[in-house]
């Protein structure tokens, strides 16, 4: 054997024995606890070592904090002798810095709910999904990562984020951030855009033809074109400044959420999928609902609408009408309905009869001289203050409660207040398991009623010329003689102001 033969061959069984040496499972090379348990706990690491081959085979390591331990793993230092790595989930753990630049074969990474304040993935080219949200992170590089299908990064400190080489992207969560500004107009592929808390003034989505789910509430969008987008089946653009929106192209909603903007008028009678309509909080004058028979969930409260229309409405489940100037309500054909707000209407009559799967009612703040809720024999809460309910009629509506168990009736408020409840008929309302509730001023609580043997005179304010101070029904002084309808307290007697 030649010299040069003799180095050649002493050389490559040096590089043999180096390519084959053992990596040890202990605090030098895996210096986390936890992560070496996990590491201990496979079989390819149950004898304390990793071979090539072994480290060869690893494709996919799972360490969540969900999964694996509860959240204790504080680094993954170790992590880059698994050259063959797939799929790293670490999320929900204590890591506060991240090195994947050795794993160049990873596809799928998940390392949110930690503590990173950077993450370096340009080296891992083959991501198609990395899940990085619930972090740290004041910026975020996927510029190399031109295989990435799915992008969550949202609930972190970005002020900007660069997707215009990520065209391949489907899905894009980058909400709870500080972005002022988002360019999506090269990823038209997009399916689903969670964009929804940050400070974004405008937002096009004209070149996203395929999306069906986009969140963008909780930003400073004045404006919201989304007629390119007809597969919409869930649009979520409330908390915002839009003045108007038309949905008229979107004729596959299922979904639609626009409340608390300042919306004048809208108009869905295009939208005859729509399930949910969420569109209180706004300046809404009528709501024409005839052609949504597929309502079930509707929240239309706080607005200005003199009446609604529910006729055609007959699978509503959930129905929030509150905090309108509504005169009348007719929900007679609402047989599924299991939950109804009004209050704060001008309701002067209510008719539930036909709403027998109703569960909970709140009325109050109206004008209701009778209430019958006899026939939903399955209601577990009703709040009924601030309304005109005494006498024969209150008998009436506590003959007609349910027997229950251990139920709320919110029944007396600590001003304006025009119903009358007896001691006696509070008894009877308890028999039945109901617990007749009075406000105070602080508290819901226990209401004994009133003294049917007591006097109580029905007056003007302006009648009572006597000098003898008057008390809320509380017991709290007053500094002048009331105007605000109610019962209270004057001259050793109980009084209703009308």
């Amino acid at each position: 054997m030649t010299l040069k033969h003799f180095l050649f061959s002493a050389l490559m069984l040096l590089s043999a024995g180096t390519a084959w040496a053992d990596v040890e499972i202990n605090e030098t090379n895996f210096p986390d606890a936890s992560f070496r348990n996990y590491l201990l706990s496979q079989d390819y690491g149950s004898d304390g070592k990793l071979t090539d081959e072994e480290i060869a085979g690893v494709t996919s390591i799972n360490v969540s904090g969900t999964y694996f331990s509860p959240g204790t793993i504080s680094s993954l230092k170790g992590i880059e002798f698994f050259t063959a790595l797939e799929d790293l989930r670490c999320n929900d753990n204590q890591l506060n810095s991240l090195d994947v630049s050795g794993c160049t074969a990873l596809t799928t990474l998940f390392c949110y709910n930690n503590q990173l304040t950077s993450l370096d993935v340009s080296k891992n080219t083959a991501l198609t999904l990395l899940q990085c949200d619930n972090n740290q992170l004041t910026s975020l590089d996927v510029s190399k990562n031109t295989a990435l299908t799915r992008l969550e990064c949202y609930d972190n400190p970005l002020t900007s984020l660069d997707v215009s080489k990520n065209t391949a992207l489907d899905t894009l969560s980058c909400g709870s951030n500080q972005l002022t500004s988002l360019d999506v107009s090269k990823n038209t592929a997009l399916i689903y855009l969670d964009c929804f808390d940050n400070q974004l003034t405008s937002l096009d989505v004209s070149k996203n033809t395929a999306l069906t789910g986009l969140e963008c509430y909780s930003n400073q969008l004045t404006s919201l074109d989304v007629s390119k987008n007809t597969k919409l089946t869930s649009l979520k653009c409330q908390k915002n400044q839009l003045t108007s929106l038309d949905v008229s192209k979107n004729t596959a909603l299922i979904e639609l959420e626009c409340y608390s903007n300042q919306l004048t008028s809208l108009d869905v009678s295009k939208n005859t999928a729509l399930e949910i309509l969420w569109c209180y909080n706004n300046q809404l004058t009528s709501l024409d609902l005839s052609k949504n028979t597929a309502l079930k969930y509707l929240s239309c409260g706080d607005n200005q609408l003199t009446s609604l229309d529910l006729s055609k409405n007959t699978a509503l489940i959930r129905l929030h009408c509150y905090s309108n100037q509504l005169t009348s309500l007719d929900v007679s054909g609402c047989t599924a309905l299991t939950e109804l707000w009004c209050y704060s209407n001008q309701l002067t009559s209510l008719d539930i009869s036909g709403c027998t799967a109703l569960t909970e009612l709140r009325c109050y703040d109206n004008q209701l001289t009778s209430l019958d809720v006899s026939k939903n024999t399955v209601l577990t809460r009703l709040y009924c203050y601030q309304n005109r309910i005494k006498g024969a009629a209150m008998d009436a509506l506590v003959a007609s409660l349910p027997t229950v168990s251990n139920y709320t009736m919110r029944v007396v408020y600590y001003e304006n207040e025009q119903n009358v409840m007896t001691t006696t008929q509070v008894a009877v309302a308890k028999a039945k398991g109901w617990e007749p509730m009075e406000y105070d001023g602080q508290y819901w609580v226990e209401y004994a009623g009133v003294d049917p043997s007591t006097e109580v005179n029905n007056v003007e304010a302006a009648d009572a010329d006597d000098s003898a101070p008057w008390y809320t029904i509380n017991g709290v002084q007053l500094a002048e003689k009331p105007t605000a309808p109610g019962i209270y307290i004057h001259g050793g007697k109980k009084v209703v102001v009308k």
